[in-house]
Protein backbone atom coordinates (compact mmCIF):
# COMPACT_ATOMS: atom_id res chain seq x y z
CA UNK A 1 0.00 0.00 0.00
CA UNK A 2 1.47 3.35 -1.04
CA UNK A 3 1.95 6.08 1.56
CA UNK A 4 1.63 9.76 0.78
CA UNK A 5 4.94 11.52 1.29
CA UNK A 6 5.25 14.37 3.77
CA UNK A 7 5.87 16.86 0.95
CA UNK A 8 2.71 15.82 -0.89
CA UNK A 9 0.69 15.92 2.33
CA UNK A 10 1.99 19.41 3.14
CA UNK A 11 1.14 20.59 -0.39
CA UNK A 12 -2.41 19.27 -0.05
CA UNK A 13 -2.84 20.99 3.31
CA UNK A 14 -1.56 24.29 1.86
CA UNK A 15 -3.95 24.09 -1.12
CA UNK A 16 -6.93 23.39 1.15
CA UNK A 17 -5.92 26.20 3.50
CA UNK A 18 -5.55 28.70 0.63
CA UNK A 19 -8.93 27.70 -0.79
CA UNK A 20 -10.57 28.10 2.63
CA UNK A 21 -8.92 31.47 3.17
CA UNK A 22 -9.97 32.78 -0.24
CA UNK A 23 -13.52 31.66 0.36
CA UNK A 24 -13.61 33.23 3.82
CA UNK A 25 -12.50 36.63 2.58
CA UNK A 26 -14.80 36.57 -0.39
CA UNK A 27 -12.34 36.05 -3.26
CA UNK A 28 -13.93 32.94 -4.75
CA UNK A 29 -16.12 34.62 -7.36
CA UNK A 30 -15.69 37.63 -9.62
CA UNK A 31 -18.04 39.28 -12.10
CA UNK A 32 -17.48 37.84 -15.58
CA UNK A 33 -16.32 40.52 -18.01
CA UNK A 34 -17.44 38.78 -21.20
CA UNK A 35 -20.43 39.61 -23.39
CA UNK A 36 -22.67 36.61 -22.65
CA UNK A 37 -26.32 37.45 -22.10
CA UNK A 38 -28.17 36.68 -18.86
CA UNK A 39 -30.98 34.14 -19.18
CA UNK A 40 -34.29 34.93 -17.50
CA UNK A 41 -37.15 32.66 -16.49
CA UNK A 42 -39.31 31.27 -13.68
CA UNK A 43 -37.20 29.96 -10.76
CA UNK A 44 -37.89 26.44 -9.51
CA UNK A 45 -35.23 26.17 -6.80
CA UNK A 46 -32.16 27.82 -5.30
CA UNK A 47 -29.10 26.27 -6.91
CA UNK A 48 -26.46 28.07 -4.87
CA UNK A 49 -26.48 30.06 -1.65
CA UNK A 50 -23.19 31.06 -0.03
CA UNK A 51 -21.97 33.70 2.39
CA UNK A 52 -18.33 34.83 2.35
CA UNK A 53 -16.71 36.94 5.04
CA UNK A 54 -15.22 36.72 8.52
CA UNK A 55 -15.85 39.21 11.36
CA UNK A 56 -12.19 38.93 12.35
CA UNK A 57 -10.88 39.76 8.87
CA UNK A 58 -13.51 41.65 6.88
CA UNK A 59 -15.89 44.61 7.04
CA UNK A 60 -18.60 42.97 4.92
CA UNK A 61 -20.31 39.68 4.27
CA UNK A 62 -20.86 38.98 0.57
CA UNK A 63 -23.93 36.87 -0.20
CA UNK A 64 -24.18 34.87 -3.44
CA UNK A 65 -27.45 33.51 -4.79
CA UNK A 66 -28.10 31.40 -7.88
CA UNK A 67 -31.58 30.41 -9.12
CA UNK A 68 -32.43 27.44 -11.34
CA UNK A 69 -35.46 26.73 -13.50
CA UNK A 70 -37.21 23.39 -14.06
CA UNK A 71 -34.55 22.39 -16.62
CA UNK A 72 -31.77 23.03 -14.05
CA UNK A 73 -30.50 26.06 -15.96
CA UNK A 74 -29.31 29.03 -13.89
CA UNK A 75 -31.47 32.08 -14.57
CA UNK A 76 -32.25 35.65 -13.51
CA UNK A 77 -35.68 36.59 -12.19
CA UNK A 78 -37.70 39.27 -10.46
CA UNK A 79 -38.61 38.60 -6.84
CA UNK A 80 -38.22 39.39 -3.16
CA UNK A 81 -35.34 38.17 -0.99
CA UNK A 82 -35.69 37.56 2.75
CA UNK A 83 -32.30 37.00 4.38
CA UNK A 84 -31.30 36.37 7.99
CA UNK A 85 -28.26 35.40 10.08
CA UNK A 86 -28.90 33.20 13.13
CA UNK A 87 -26.65 32.04 15.94
CA UNK A 88 -26.28 28.54 17.36
CA UNK A 89 -29.15 29.10 19.82
CA UNK A 90 -31.60 30.32 17.17
CA UNK A 91 -31.28 34.03 17.99
CA UNK A 92 -31.70 36.30 14.95
CA UNK A 93 -28.61 38.48 14.61
CA UNK A 94 -29.56 40.18 11.34
CA UNK A 95 -32.45 40.12 8.89
CA UNK A 96 -33.48 42.09 5.86
CA UNK A 97 -35.92 42.07 2.96
CA UNK A 98 -35.02 43.34 -0.51
CA UNK A 99 -36.65 43.53 -3.93
CA UNK A 100 -34.61 42.39 -6.92
CA UNK A 101 -35.16 42.37 -10.67
CA UNK A 102 -33.66 40.20 -13.39
CA UNK A 103 -31.50 43.18 -14.37
CA UNK A 104 -29.74 42.97 -10.99
CA UNK A 105 -28.30 39.54 -11.84
CA UNK A 106 -24.84 39.14 -13.35
CA UNK A 107 -22.59 36.40 -14.66
CA UNK A 108 -20.02 35.27 -12.09
CA UNK A 109 -16.83 33.33 -12.69
CA UNK A 110 -15.07 31.02 -10.21
CA UNK A 111 -11.58 32.42 -9.65
CA UNK A 112 -9.88 29.09 -8.97
CA UNK A 113 -11.66 26.43 -11.02
CA UNK A 114 -13.22 28.56 -13.75
CA UNK A 115 -16.84 27.97 -14.71
CA UNK A 116 -19.56 30.59 -14.77
CA UNK A 117 -23.07 31.00 -13.39
CA UNK A 118 -25.84 33.58 -13.41
CA UNK A 119 -26.37 34.95 -9.95
CA UNK A 120 -27.10 37.85 -7.67
CA UNK A 121 -24.90 39.13 -4.84
CA UNK A 122 -24.86 41.93 -2.31
CA UNK A 123 -22.88 43.02 0.73
CA UNK A 124 -23.94 43.26 4.37
CA UNK A 125 -21.81 45.38 6.74
CA UNK A 126 -20.63 43.07 9.51
CA UNK A 127 -21.02 45.85 12.08
CA UNK A 128 -24.79 45.70 11.41
CA UNK A 129 -24.87 42.08 12.64
CA UNK A 130 -25.42 41.59 16.38
CA UNK A 131 -22.97 39.39 18.32
CA UNK A 132 -24.29 35.94 19.05
CA UNK A 133 -23.50 32.47 20.34
CA UNK A 134 -21.53 30.42 17.76
CA UNK A 135 -21.06 26.68 17.66
CA UNK A 136 -17.78 25.16 18.85
CA UNK A 137 -16.07 26.16 15.58
CA UNK A 138 -17.33 29.76 15.57
CA UNK A 139 -20.15 29.30 13.04
CA UNK A 140 -23.78 30.35 12.91
CA UNK A 141 -26.31 29.91 10.10
CA UNK A 142 -27.66 32.04 7.28
CA UNK A 143 -31.13 31.48 5.80
CA UNK A 144 -32.62 32.84 2.61
CA UNK A 145 -36.05 32.80 0.99
CA UNK A 146 -36.61 33.90 -2.60
CA UNK A 147 -40.26 34.75 -3.32
CA UNK A 148 -41.05 34.64 -7.05
CA UNK A 149 -43.48 36.95 -8.87
CA UNK A 150 -46.02 34.12 -8.82
CA UNK A 151 -45.70 33.84 -5.01
CA UNK A 152 -43.66 30.63 -4.86
CA UNK A 153 -41.21 30.54 -1.93
CA UNK A 154 -37.77 28.98 -2.44
CA UNK A 155 -35.69 28.28 0.66
CA UNK A 156 -32.06 27.53 1.41
CA UNK A 157 -29.62 27.74 4.32
CA UNK A 158 -25.87 27.97 4.79
CA UNK A 159 -24.19 26.59 7.92
CA UNK A 160 -20.62 27.84 7.51
CA UNK A 161 -20.94 31.55 8.26
CA UNK A 162 -18.57 32.93 10.89
CA UNK A 163 -20.58 35.22 13.18
CA UNK A 164 -19.60 38.04 15.55
CA UNK A 165 -19.25 36.51 19.01
CA UNK A 166 -20.54 37.67 22.36
CA UNK A 167 -17.81 38.32 24.90
CA UNK A 168 -16.42 34.99 26.14
CA UNK A 169 -16.95 33.30 29.50
CA UNK A 170 -13.94 31.29 30.67
CA UNK A 171 -14.37 29.73 34.11
CA UNK A 172 -10.94 28.51 35.18
CA UNK A 173 -11.89 26.82 38.47
CA UNK A 174 -14.82 26.66 40.90
CA UNK A 175 -14.68 27.13 44.67
CA UNK A 176 -17.56 25.88 46.82
CA UNK A 177 -18.76 27.14 50.21
CA UNK A 178 -21.48 25.31 52.18
CA UNK A 179 -23.25 27.53 54.71
CA UNK A 180 -25.80 26.53 57.35
CA UNK A 181 -26.60 23.70 59.78
CA UNK A 182 -24.92 20.32 59.15
CA UNK A 183 -22.63 21.86 56.51
CA UNK A 184 -19.84 19.53 57.69
CA UNK A 185 -21.96 16.58 56.55
CA UNK A 186 -22.35 17.95 53.02
CA UNK A 187 -19.91 17.33 50.17
CA UNK A 188 -20.20 19.20 46.87
CA UNK A 189 -18.37 19.03 43.55
CA UNK A 190 -18.65 21.41 40.59
CA UNK A 191 -17.68 20.84 36.97
CA UNK A 192 -17.30 23.98 34.84
CA UNK A 193 -17.47 23.83 31.03
CA UNK A 194 -14.22 23.30 29.18
CA UNK A 195 -12.74 26.34 27.43
CA UNK A 196 -14.47 29.51 26.31
CA UNK A 197 -18.25 29.75 26.19
CA UNK A 198 -20.31 32.53 24.61
CA UNK A 199 -23.49 34.09 25.93
CA UNK A 200 -24.09 31.49 28.63
CA UNK A 201 -22.16 28.78 30.46
CA UNK A 202 -23.43 25.73 32.34
CA UNK A 203 -21.86 24.44 35.55
CA UNK A 204 -22.71 20.95 36.80
CA UNK A 205 -23.06 20.80 40.59
CA UNK A 206 -23.38 17.62 42.65
CA UNK A 207 -24.33 17.85 46.36
CA UNK A 208 -24.19 14.83 48.72
CA UNK A 209 -25.36 14.50 52.32
CA UNK A 210 -24.20 11.85 54.80
CA UNK A 211 -24.68 12.04 58.58
CA UNK A 212 -24.68 9.84 61.71
CA UNK A 213 -26.25 12.37 64.07
CA UNK A 214 -28.10 14.92 61.93
CA UNK A 215 -31.66 14.88 60.59
CA UNK A 216 -32.70 12.45 57.89
CA UNK A 217 -33.45 15.32 55.50
CA UNK A 218 -31.88 18.76 55.02
CA UNK A 219 -32.98 21.61 52.76
CA UNK A 220 -31.00 23.44 50.12
CA UNK A 221 -32.71 26.83 50.23
CA UNK A 222 -30.44 28.91 48.01
CA UNK A 223 -27.44 28.77 45.69
CA UNK A 224 -25.47 31.97 45.10
CA UNK A 225 -22.53 32.71 42.83
CA UNK A 226 -19.68 35.21 42.91
CA UNK A 227 -18.25 37.45 41.52
CA UNK A 228 -20.98 39.83 40.39
CA UNK A 229 -19.61 39.75 36.81
CA UNK A 230 -21.61 36.54 36.46
CA UNK A 231 -25.40 36.41 36.63
CA UNK A 232 -27.50 33.33 37.34
CA UNK A 233 -29.87 32.68 34.43
CA UNK A 234 -31.47 29.57 35.92
CA UNK A 235 -30.87 26.66 38.27
CA UNK A 236 -32.32 23.26 37.42
CA UNK A 237 -34.02 21.75 39.30
CA UNK A 238 -35.35 24.94 40.88
CA UNK A 239 -34.86 25.67 44.58
CA UNK A 240 -35.61 24.88 47.34
CA UNK A 241 -34.70 21.17 47.24
CA UNK A 242 -34.32 18.46 49.87
CA UNK A 243 -31.53 15.91 50.23
CA UNK A 244 -32.05 12.65 52.11
CA UNK A 245 -29.27 11.18 54.22
CA UNK A 246 -26.81 9.08 52.14
CA UNK A 247 -28.17 10.54 48.92
CA UNK A 248 -27.02 13.17 46.44
CA UNK A 249 -28.71 15.67 44.14
CA UNK A 250 -27.39 17.12 40.87
CA UNK A 251 -27.96 20.63 39.56
CA UNK A 252 -27.23 22.57 36.39
CA UNK A 253 -26.43 26.25 37.00
CA UNK A 254 -26.64 28.43 33.90
CA UNK A 255 -24.79 31.74 34.11
CA UNK A 256 -24.30 34.70 31.78
CA UNK A 257 -21.72 37.49 31.65
CA UNK A 258 -22.73 40.48 29.48
CA UNK A 259 -19.23 41.95 29.77
CA UNK A 260 -17.37 38.65 29.55
CA UNK A 261 -15.60 36.78 32.34
CA UNK A 262 -12.34 34.95 32.95
CA UNK A 263 -11.34 33.66 36.37
CA UNK A 264 -12.52 31.78 39.44
CA UNK A 265 -16.21 31.20 40.21
CA UNK A 266 -17.42 30.75 43.79
CA UNK A 267 -20.63 28.84 44.52
CA UNK A 268 -22.32 29.32 47.91
CA UNK A 269 -24.76 26.61 48.97
CA UNK A 270 -27.18 27.80 51.68
CA UNK A 271 -28.72 25.08 53.89
CA UNK A 272 -31.49 24.85 56.46
CA UNK A 273 -32.41 21.97 58.76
Amino acid sequence: MRCISNKVLIAIIIIVAVFAALFTIGLIFSVFQGIESVRTGEPNKIGLFMVAGDPEANEYYTIYLMLKDEKQADIAADGVIEFSIIDNKGNILYNEKRNVTAKDFQIYEHKIFGGKFIGYSWDVPINKVKPGIPDSLGYGKAEITFITKSGKELHSSYDLIKIPKLKPINIKTVNIEVIGPYSDDVTAYAFPPFGEQYGEAEIELSISYFTFSGPEIINITKIEIEPSDLEVVKIEPSLPQQIVNSKSKNFIITVSAPNGFEGVLTIKIILSG
